[in-house]
């Protein structure tokens, strides 16, 4: 076996192993009327089916019925994780912005948006890939981006506004959002788009490229595993509290302060 094919097995048994274990935890020890727990747990559902379907890739690379199948599933399990990753980040963007529009934060209106979500990946995904339409799996791809960045924006603008929140809640909102937004720009975007032409359009690169989708693929993973620090009361508080650069108090409160000061 090559080292790379054994380093890709310990890493992704690894994860595997762990997104299983943060499962139960997430079930278990997050509060469930604070955090988007129903849109986590479909996250963490669909990077197992992820990483499943990538060893069966890899395990066998010669038989093309495996590999076709495995990679029907393997897209719809990203375009799942990601747009799970989008409803996380318009949950916590209405938490603060719009907390009088809670339907995505109800648990019937999570458990409905979940199922479209799973629905959506299953209908349009595999039909896109067995008929080679690969500008329409970009497209699903590209779609996420500005939900990402709008969302961001909307926070940063809307935290000072939110008195009704703790500070340390409202760090770990705005690290959500930075840790989703770097997550896609810099992983699951261009992973995603050389899966798509070296997997599906078979096109060879003479460099280590394909190493680079490799790596970025062991680490989409594992950056799914770091939003469950996000999602409690823990020693990213601390971190956060030296990273946060950014003001998350209302401008009456300042005030408040430098009058008791004064």
């Amino acid at each position: 076996m090559e080292p790379a094919r054994v380093v890709l097995w310990s890493s992704s048994c690894v994860c595997l192993s762990l997104t299983i274990l943060v499962i139960f935890c997430v079930c278990c020890l997050v509060q469930r009327n604070k955090t988007p727990i129903i849109y986590y747990t479909n996250l963490l559902i669909a990077t197992v089916i992820q990483i499943c379907t990538m060893m069966m890739m890899v395990s066998k690379p010669d038989d093309r019925k495996i590999s076709n199948t495995s990679s029907l599933v393997f897209y719809c399990a990203v375009m799942a994780n990601l747009y799970f990753k989008v409803c996380i980040a318009l949950e916590r963007y209405l938490f603060i912005a719009c907390p009088l529009l809670d339907c995505i934060r109800q648990t019937q209106g999570s458990v409905l948006l979940c199922v479209l979500v799973w629905a959506l990946c299953i209908v349009s995904i595999p039909p896109a890939t067995v008929l080679q339409q690969y500008f329409r799996l970009i497209c699903f791809t590209l779609l996420p981006g500005l939900p990402f960045i709008y969302c961001l924006i909307g926070i940063l603008q809307a935290l000072p506004a939110a008195t009704a929140v703790p500070t340390e809640e409202k760090r770990r909102i705005a690290g959500t959002l930075v840790l989703l937004l770097l997550n896609y720009f810099l992983i699951v975007l261009p992973t995603t788009i050389f899966y798509i032409l070296i997997v599906s359009l078979h096109y060879h690169f003479d460099t280590d490229i394909p190493d680079i989708v490799l790596t970025l693929s062991l680490l989409s993973p594992f950056v799914d595993l770091t939003l469950f620090f996000f999602m409690r009361k823990g020693p990213i508080d601390k971190l956060l509290a030296c990273l946060c650069c950014c003001s998350m108090d209302s401008p009456a409160a300042d005030v408040a302060s430098d009058h008791q000061s004064g």
